[in-house]
């Protein structure tokens, strides 16, 4: 099987919008590839309760004034 990475900012499975989207795609991807994602700390506990197979997580802790800058811009919603 195929690899492939997936670098997802918001990926969960229970919060719809983006972050449900990029889940979608992800379990999509999975079918054919085993995905490497790389995704937001912030939505770990929601994904770990989800198991997927062909996947491995790196979690990533992106720093608070990041967070901060990207709220107050606009560029992500967390």
């Amino acid at each position: 099987m195929k690899k492939i990475i997936l670098v997802a900012y918001d990926l969960n499975p229970n919060i719809g919008s983006e972050c449900r989207a990029a889940y979608i795609w992800l379990k999509m991807l999975t079918r054919h590839f085993n995905v490497h994602a790389f995704v937001c700390a912030v939505h770990q506990k929601d994904i770990v309760k989800e198991p997927l197979d062909n996947v491995t997580f790196t979690f990533i802790e992106v720093p608070l004034w990041l967070r901060s800058f990207a709220g107050r811009t606009g560029a992500y919603h967390l």
